[in-house]
């Protein structure tokens, strides 16, 4: 799925990562999720989660490095924090 900045925001459920990070990348866009988040380091860490992503689906034979899942665990602490309560 390709995604320029400028196209209409596609579903969210048809995005990969790199879709997310344009999408989230569009500075009008990040201003709408109203995140008091720094928006370039917010999608570098993206970024990082895009390619510890492929490492895995892609079966890289060799290990991750050894901060990856600590990245992993800290993004999907953050987007819990800022999702809200489950259902909402």
């Amino acid at each position: 799925y390709t995604l320029s900045l400028h196209d209409a925001l596609p579903i969210i459920d048809d995005l990969e990562m790199g879709g997310y990070q344009t999408v989230l990348g569009n500075p009008d866009r990040w201003t709408q999720l109203g995140w008091p988040l720094h928006r370039a380091t917010f999608i570098k860490r993206l970024n990082e989660l895009r390619l510890t992503r492929n490492d895995v689906m892609h079966f890289n034979p060799g290990p991750l490095p050894p901060n990856s899942v600590g990245k992993l665990r800290n993004i999907l602490k953050l987007l819990r924090d800022f999702r809200g309560p489950a259902g909402s």
